[in-house]
């Protein structure tokens, strides 16, 4: 029998991606905190360098704000808490204040990074925008 190979990220959209790093997105609800999406985020490094120094930023809305260490402003990137080795692939998850779910939420957002062969550096930057749509907010109910 043949096996079949099932891509874990395959529901997962590109969120931005360069020559050293591709990013990809899902959004869920945060089920504990229902004021809170939480966007998981794959990192995956596309060179033979090392990629450390990550800084994700996203500029926030009236409705939507990115949750960041206290006493941040909400100008302050967050930190990625690992470096990516070569070809390696790593989630990060970051969770967002919801005030309103009338409309799809749009957020643009920075990401920061330093690339490092071992002899030098290079300090790069990706835009992106993120979409959070009002139907992650549906929740499935259970019918008796």
């Amino acid at each position: 029998m043949d096996e079949v190979t099932v891509d874990p990220w395959s529901h997962y959209d590109v969120l931005c991606e360069d020559k050293n790093i591709k990013l990809m997105y899902d959004v869920q609800t945060n089920r504990s905190h229902r004021n809170q999406v939480v966007a998981s985020i794959i990192f995956k490094n596309l060179t033979s360098q090392y990629i450390k120094k990550m800084e994700f930023n996203v500029i926030d809305s009236l409705n939507m704000k990115l949750v960041r260490q206290m006493g941040a402003s909400s100008r302050d990137p967050v930190e990625v808490p690992f470096i990516l080795l070569p070809n390696m692939t790593n989630e990060g998850q970051f969770a967002f204040i919801v005030d309103s779910i009338v409309m799809a939420q749009w957020l643009r957002g920075t990401l920061t990074y330093i690339t490092n062969d071992g002899e030098s550096s290079t300090s790069e930057k990706l835009d992106f925008k993120i979409n959070f749509p009002v139907s992650i907010h549906i929740q499935q109910q259970h019918i008796s």
